[in-house]
């Protein structure tokens, strides 16, 4: 197996790459442009993991101790997108922010769900998150959010927004670029091109702004029944009402960013954007994609028969990508969505969760890598500490840049512990050549056992085929 390193995988390769992470029960992706741009969808890490913070993060801190200064400051992030607010897909929002931007890396634009003005997303999470605190300061607030969220992470974020909308970060890179202005994935929409110089185009499909007013109906009438009544939290707001439908398109292929929507609000918006009414299809294009990054984990409540004809091409192979922890409780991804996946007609899904054990991996077939740099990164973080400056890069610098020359490594995998880091999905531009998938390892993230002897129907072929435990 091959032994990659962040300065291997800076270098443009002719295709867009999806890095869907390993990081538990939550969402965490990195998607990298042919263009050497990057965008990154969702924040969570898994702490349990010995993770400190969101790969992508830690991918950004590893390229800055690898490459020279002035390479290091033409890299561009298209945009952040936060599907919506639940911890397990911001958790990590504010570390990531705070040193993109503390470093001068160019963030073009911040895509976030929840609100179709800045003022209602400050209501909802500020203000009046802000009167229960006062009210109930030993409770847990009822929108979902802990306290410690709240006060470190969203806020923190928030105030970065801030300061990114109104053009006050440091640096030349910042007075000189034309950045977005921060977009609201409310509605049907085109967004501002990732890389404006691409065949690279992002849409916006949902929620609908009705499925926005329902949700504020629904945090109101919860807010208020809780803090008069100090009702218990089976009265909570659903954050993944308000989590977005994000379709992103590479030449011919179309990839779709669920983030933990709803199967009615799927259903509803695939619906209205295909109704003959409306312009959507005609200008912004059809929706059939051939990858998908499934909903919610693989939950059965973000899945139906209909959500997958629709949505998956017909008689095209296709890839579907869930990024799911291994909670015995919710043993996602569930069975039923399973079953619905592969009973669509005339359909040839290929589906890659990231709790599998490391047997399914290697029987797979899927060409595998090892990712040194995670490793080496974490090793690194131990060395220095939470130092990140230029004294502590030059220390490494010289030996990293000689170590990615060596193309033919000894192979030292023999007896070493390694487990799955992402899935890599490559994304060609031409029709004719198909979506292909890569399994991402590392001695970082320890190898599991099978998680899915007694899921009927089984994750893939391999599980029906592999011996007990």
């Amino acid at each position: 197996m091959k032994r990659i390193s962040s300065f291997e995988i800076h270098r443009s390769t002719g295709k867009m790459e999806v890095y869907l992470f390993n990081v538990g029960q939550g969402d965490h992706i990195l998607l990298k442009f042919p263009g050497g741009q990057y965008g990154v969808i969702d924040f969570y890490y898994d702490a349990s993991s010995k993770m400190p913070e969101p790969p992508a993060l830690s991918y950004f801190r590893d390229l800055k101790r690898r490459l020279a200064p002035e390479e290091f400051g033409k890299i561009v992030i298209a945009f952040l997108c936060i599907s919506h607010v639940d911890v397990d897909h911001v958790k990590g929002i504010s570390k990531m922010v705070s040193w993109l931007t503390k470093e001068g890396v160019l963030i073009e634009d911040i895509w976030m769900g929840a609100a179709r003005t800045e003022e209602e997303l400050y209501y909802v999470l500020r203000e009046k998150l802000d009167d229960i605190f006062e009210r109930h300061p030993d409770e847990q607030p009822p929108l979902v959010f802990s306290k410690e969220l709240y006060d470190e992470n969203l806020l923190s974020f928030l105030e970065d927004f801030d300061r990114w909308k109104r053009g006050e970060l440091p640096g030349d890179r910042y007075r000189n670029a034309h950045v977005g202005k921060g977009e609201y994935l409310v509605g049907i929409k085109p967004l501002r091109k990732p890389c404006p110089c691409s065949n690279i185009e992002a849409v916006n499909m949902g929620p609908l702004e009705a499925h926005l007013d329902d949700y504020y109906k629904e945090a109101t009438f919860n807010l208020v029944k809780n803090v008069l009544t100090a009702a218990d939290r089976k009265g909570d707001t659903d954050n993944n009402l308000m989590s977005h439908i994000l379709r992103i398109q590479y030449g011919c292929h179309n990839m779709l960013f669920g983030g933990d929507t709803h199967r009615a609000i799927w259903e509803e918006c695939l619906e209205h954007y295909n109704d003959p009414r409306y312009p959507y299809v005609e200008k912004l294009g059809g929706f059939s994609s051939q990858f998908v990054k499934v909903s919610h984990h693989g939950s059965k409540n973000s899945s139906s028969p209909d959500i997958w004809q629709k949505v998956l091409p017909d008689k095209e192979a296709s890839i579907l990508g869930i990024s799911a922890g291994r909670h015995k409780g919710y043993m996602h991804p569930h069975a039923q969505t399973l079953a619905q996946i592969r009973s669509a007609e005339n359909k040839k899904p290929m589906i890659y969760a990231t709790n599998v054990c490391q047997e399914c991996l290697v029987m797979s077939g899927l060409e595998m890598e090892i990712h040194d740099w995670y490793t080496e990164y974490l090793d690194y973080r131990k060395r220095h500490g939470d130092r990140d400056d230029a004294a502590s890069h030059e220390e490494d610098r010289t030996a990293l840049m000689l170590e990615c020359l060596v193309e033919d490594k000894e192979d030292e995998t023999a007896g070493e512990k390694l487990g799955l880091f992402a899935y890599i999905f490559d994304i060609p531009g031409r029709m004719d050549e198909p979506v292909q998938a890569r399994i991402a390892l590392s001695s970082s993230i320890q190898p599991k056992k099978c998680f899915y002897k007694e899921h009927d129907p089984k994750l893939n072929k391999y599980c029906y085929e592999r011996k007990e435990d």
